[in-house]
């Protein structure tokens, strides 16, 4: 091979180039150190290899050397196994954070720690009938008694209305927040893999497009248990582009993948809440790859995200479900004061009845006849029905607002005597508090057995219970997501320590490609100016 003179300048030249990209790309590292989702850049470097048609005419052995650097590109680096980990993860704790954050509203209304509720009402109720059971038959006292019973209903009333409001703003949550911003996930999504298909046509690796794309997968991957699949397309030679594609992952198996995402193509989410129940339904509509929905339901394909969590807050309510389902939404506790509502009102309109099984409609002096005295019964509907009672509409009786009855003293009308002061009943109706009840859903499933304070305490242990787990679960994941993120930014992110080192590396190959250059120049000139003049 007969080397040029000038090919040891190029190699210089390039060697010069290749030091000063370098330093760009460590430069840009440092200056995007604190960037969201910025994903560390190397500069790939290959060494340019003699040869070309004037081999065939060089001599054996060779002694060819190389004709310096060349460029490859400027590439990200980063771990696609740390990615996958890291959204499934995501997806983990999105469900546990949109569980507890939902169980930590409950929280608040049972916590009767710091204020006086349904607890306090109870007992008050208690002392009231006491108090009453030593004055039988004053107006006045069974008036107190009645003042306490109406702020117990209202009590029932306002943890219904609270409880009602936590459902209110979990629907609100999902159908107004997080749907819409998933729906924005997707079209962004799609709109930069338009663009990154258009610049790397161009032959452009567009890194920061990626980095934007990159980031919204991990935050679209905290709704919901997600796929997200490179395919490299050669459509000219040397020009690579991407065809890529975004998955719902089920967890079923085989595992189910819904196509959420291909190059431009995307779907778009809606839901449906039931007026009746509350319940939620999730859908998408769209073409995507080919596959074609329209308003197809996914609910049940939902198995881990922040979609899942709501969902599962709104549609599920434990033992009260046919089959009983795994968790206790918010249902589960509306349900739970509605039993808690219905059986206070049963066992204390029963105990207010006058019975007197021996009353003889043809005997005037075997008392009075058996009579309905209900207590407490549905303020929606008129006419003092005991029919539908729940937590929401309990009200005390209209008779009872009325005087035309109050709480009935005595059952002990097989006595001739004077009942003025007899109060058997109302002890009886005090009693009841130390009674073991069977508390049970529509469906026959018995929820808790014992009195009316235990089983409050029991729905407040439970909620307890459940926010402590939901919270334990988030903080596993928390540290699980912690410990891949750090092997991820460990690989991806910026070390200003690493990139303090690689300035001083390439600063000095940089000043050693301008050293190369000088020595050149000088034996250049040398050989110019310096030889071939004896004889002049």
């Amino acid at each position: 091979m007969v080397r040029s003179t000038f090919a040891s300048f190029v190699t210089a030249h390039l060697g010069l180039t290749a030091s000063q990209r370098a330093l760009d790309v460590t430069g840009q590292n440092i200056t995007n150190v604190n960037t969201a989702g910025f994903t560390r850049q190397r500069l790939d470097l290959v060494s340019f290899a003699s040869g070309g048609y004037s081999n065939r005419y060089a001599f054996l052995p060779s002694n060819d050397v190389g004709q310096g650097v060349r460029l490859n590109g400027i590439a990200q680096i980063r771990d696609p196994f740390l990615d996958v980990r890291f959204r499934r993860e995501h997806a983990k704790l999105g469900e546990a954070e949109a569980q507890f954050s939902a169980l930590s509203d409950l929280e608040a209304i049972f916590n009767e720690i710091t204020i006086e509720g349904l607890a306090a009402g109870i007992d008050d109720f208690v002392t009231q009938l006491h108090a009453l059971s030593q004055n039988t038959g004053n107006v006045e006292f069974d008036s107190i008694v009645r003042s306490s019973a109406d702020m117990l209903t209202k009590l029932f009333n306002s943890y219904a209305k609270q409880v009602a409001q936590v459902r209110e703003q979990e629907t609100y949550q999902l159908v107004n927040i997080d749907i819409p911003r998933v729906n924005t996930i997707l079209e962004t999504i799609s709109s930069l893999n338009k663009s990154i298909r258009e610049d790397q046509t161009f032959g452009n690796r567009s890194l920061e497009l990626l980095d934007q794309r990159n980031l919204l997968i991990d935050e679209l991957s905290q709704y919901m248990k997600i796929d997200t699949v490179y395919t490299p397309i050669e459509i000219a030679k040397g020009i690579v582009i991407e065809d890529v594609e975004i998955f719902l992952r089920t967890e079923d198996i085989p595992a189910e993948r819904v196509p959420l995402v291909f190059n431009r193509e995307f779907v778009q989410f809606s839901t449906n809440i039931d007026p009746v129940t509350g319940e939620a339904s999730v859908f998408i509509d769209g073409t995507v790859n080919g596959t074609t929905f329209t308003a197809e339901d996914i609910s049940e394909k939902l198995h881990t995200g922040v979609l899942k969590g709501i969902m599962d807050m709104l549609n599920k309510s434990g033992p009260f479900d046919f089959p009983s389902s795994d968790q206790k939404g918010i249902g589960y506790y509306e349900k739970t004061l509605d039993v808690f509502a219905q059986e206070f009102a049963r066992v204390f309109n029963e105990a207010n009845a006058i019975k007197n099984p021996g009353y003889d409609p043809l005997d005037p002096t075997s008392g009075p006849m058996p009579e309905d005295r209900p207590l407490f019964v549905n303020a929606w509907v008129p006419g003092d029905s005991t029919v539908g009672i729940t937590a929401a509409n309990i009200g005390i009786a209209q008779a009872w607002q009325t005087l035309q009855y109050g709480v009935t003293a005595t059952q002990r009308f097989d006595i001739p005597d004077d009942k003025s002061g007899a109060n058997d009943n109302i002890l009886y109706m005090i009693s009841l508090f130390d009674q073991k009840i069977d508390f049970k859903t529509p469906l026959g499933v018995t929820l808790f057995n014992g009195t009316l304070q235990e089983y409050f305490a029991s729905t407040k242990n439970t909620l307890a219970l459940d926010v402590s787990g939901k919270k334990k679960l988030m903080e596993n994941f928390t540290i699980i997501i912690s410990g891949v993120l750090d092997l991820r930014e460990g690989v991806s992110g910026v070390s200003l320590d690493e990139e303090g080192i690689n300035l001083i590396r390439f600063q000095k190959s940089y000043n050693a490609a301008a050293r190369f250059m000088t020595t050149l120049d000088e034996a250049l000139d040398k050989l110019i100016n310096g030889t071939g003049i004896v004889g002049r």
